[in-house]
């Protein structure tokens, strides 16, 4: 039962990541990577001056820079200070990137209210910041967080920065494909350091991405060897749904393992117990107990170490969910069911249902031609039918 409930609550997550949506715009989205030099300030320039020529090509339809998504997690401590609120003060993490001015747009982020960053925002690394939908719910219930301010431990050593809050992002799962942010803050990128950068090429992919090597050629030559573009679908969700598939098939060869014992077990268990009541058996059927009632009587008597054992993989299966249910206190955390209840009743009723009709199914015991009596049981109880 602890085996097939794992292996369904996998295999119903398979089914959720095929069609789980990132949210953002992946297939026109591709990301440039490119060596800028060990100088650091020349390198910042040499990028700053290759995002200026991209943004002039007109076959890309928008240009930003920022935090690649899918590609690993930061969850800084954050600290919101509510003085006229009764808790005060709330501590916890949150998940966190950098964004250009124009990378929400890039990656067809909707803004549901405020305001994106600034070209001087962006440019400076303004204490400015975008919250997704999640974080406002989270931190500011009930309550309009647009000028609120928190306090971010950026590189986690308890120095807190101060930033304003100017605009609230629509949800979307930004961190891994598994499940939204349950808290994202977009913050103005460090002017002091390079990243990727994303090009959103419309529908001409082609057109776009010959004008961006011509672009790259024209402004610098010696870019263009380590130069790499990547589209976000291929680069960012295929691998995750392809690990959905790995755990799929890890989880059918639970259930292949899962069905295999108890097919073994319930059969030796059922062919041995129900051979030591030959004589019973021959006795009531001598005392004119039809075949029916014989049977009624082993199955209601093999039913009850199923429904004890059903019992006892329950509560395994239930606190083996609780476990990985205590994994997503972390906001980077993955949820490997994608979004499926550890409690879902679908999967563990029809586990249960399958495992009773597994045990009295007809087939998983052979008989043959003298179980004419009760062919549901080993041929054990029929050896004495005239005693």
């Amino acid at each position: 039962m602890l085996l097939l409930t794992c292996s369904g609550l996998l295999l119903r997550g398979l089914i959720g990541s095929q069609t789980a949506d990132p949210g953002f715009n992946t297939q026109q989205v591709f990301l440039l990577f490119a060596e800028y030099g060990d100088n650091p300030v020349a390198s910042v320039a040499r990028f700053q001056r290759l995002v200026s020529r991209l943004e002039e090509t007109p076959e890309i339809k928008s240009v930003a820079f920022g935090r690649e998504p899918m590609m690993g997690t930061w969850t800084p401590h954050i600290l919101v200070k509510k003085p006229r609120a009764v808790e005060g003060v709330i501590r916890g993490r949150t998940l966190a990137s950098y964004a250009s001015r124009d990378y929400l747009t890039t990656l067809d982020i909707p803004l549901v209210r405020g305001r994106d960053f600034t070209r001087q925002e962006s440019a400076a690394g303004a204490p400015v910041a975008v919250i997704s939908q999640a974080a406002a719910r989270l931190f500011w219930p009930g309550e309009d967080p647009i000028g609120r301010h928190f306090q971010l431990d950026l590189h986690f050593t308890s120095k807190l920065t101060d930033f304003e809050v100017i605009g609230i992002a629509k949800d979307v799962r930004f961190t891994n494909l598994t499940r939204i942010d349950p808290a994202h803050v977009y913050l103005a990128p460090d002017p002091t350091i390079t990243y990727p950068i994303l090009l959103n090429v419309g529908i001409n992919q082609q057109a776009a991405l010959a004008a961006v090597w011509k672009t790259v050629n024209n402004m610098d030559a010696n870019l263009l060897p380590d130069l790499s573009l990547w589209n976000a679908e291929t680069m960012l969700v295929h691998p995750q749904r392809t690990l959905a598939r790995v755990m799929a098939m890890f989880a059918a060869g639970l259930r292949l393992l899962a069905v295999s014992l108890a097919g073994v077990g319930i059969y030796g268990v059922m062919a041995y117990v129900v051979s030591q009541r030959t004589q019973e058996i021959g006795i009531q059927m001598a005392l004119g107990a039809r075949s029916g009632d014989v049977l009624r009587s082993i199955a209601v008597w093999g039913l009850k170490p199923v429904v004890a054992g059903m019992a006892i993989g329950l509560a395994c299966g239930a606190a083996a969910s609780a476990l990985l249910h205590s994994t997503l206190a972390s906001p980077g955390s993955s949820d490997l069911l994608y979004g499926v209840s550890f409690y879902d009743p679908w999967t563990f009723a029809a586990i249960s249902l399958f495992l009773i009709a597994y045990q009295f199914w007809p087939a998983s015991f052979p008989h043959s031609e003298r179980c004419e009596s009760i062919r549901w049981l080993p041929c054990a109880t029929s050896r004495r039918r005239n005693p």
